[in-house]
């Protein structure tokens, strides 16, 4: 593109109305990663109160970097591990998150994600798996992410996450967990907001921010990208310049 953006797919929209002011492939439907957890946050707010407490179970869940370390049999509650997993994209967090809302509900989630994406008109998405691994059955769009982020926004998931560089918290029994931000951008860029990071080798880098330039916000969505923080700063300085 004249941008010169190498991602597959990207989006720039107004956060508000929904306008969009630039993009391409809207509709194509891509392996997310970790945006992944977004869909996984959501159907996990529908099922569940933030102070709820989640005991860690002692069946296999997912260990792969970035995680929390989460100790099997430590209480911890629902908020927690939400902000770990949009802030440090921890998978441990997610997977647990899962397993808590299955047990709950008597369902796969899996199968609970794709009908809270369908509910919401995401018509280019499936979903196989909350932490977003690489499947055939995982795949979205950056219209669909659009539609997701606004309503995570509507629900204030984004107010602490979006500028946060870290978070920790501590279990029911005093346990310490920590988890660093997977977005590198927003502590060189006042304007810019994170939502949300994802790389897998196959997916290659996507990436969700939010820039708030002459008092509006407007969405950057960058999906299949080799540099996603090339991309996402040429959209920032795009969208400023205008």
């Amino acid at each position: 593109t004249e941008l010169g953006i190498y991602a597959a797919i990207y989006m720039v929209s107004d956060l508000e109305s929904g306008q969009v002011i630039s993009g391409k492939q809207l509709d194509s439907s891509l392996p997310v990663a970790s945006l992944t957890k977004l869909m996984t946050v959501w159907t996990v707010l529908k099922h569940t109160e933030s102070d709820e407490i989640v005991t860690i179970p002692n069946t296999r869940f997912e260990t792969t970097s970035p995680s929390l370390g989460l100790s099997i049999g430590d209480k911890v509650k629902v908020k927690d591990l939400i902000t770990s997993a949009i802030v440090g994209s921890s998978n441990d967090a997610a997977s647990v998150l899962a397993f808590h809302v299955s047990e709950k509900v008597d369902l796969p989630f899996g199968e609970l994600m794709n009908q809270e994406a369908n509910n919401l008109g995401m018509k280019n998405s499936r979903f196989s798996n909350p932490m977003g691994f690489d499947s055939t059955a995982n795949y979205s769009s950056a219209k669909d992410l659009q539609i997701l982020v606004k309503k995570l926004d509507e629900a204030n998931v984004f107010d602490f996450t979006s500028r946060a560089q870290s978070y920790s918290f501590q279990s029911e029994s005093g346990k310490s967990y920590q988890t660093s931000a997977t977005n590198k951008l927003i502590n060189q860029y006042q304007n810019l907001y994170a939502i949300k990071t994802g790389f897998t080798n196959i997916a290659l880098g996507s990436m969700i921010n939010v820039v708030e330039t002459s008092g509006r916000k407007y969405l950057l969505i960058v999906i299949g990208s080799p540099d996603r923080e090339a991309d996402t700063l040429k959209l920032r300085q795009d969208i400023m310049s205008r």
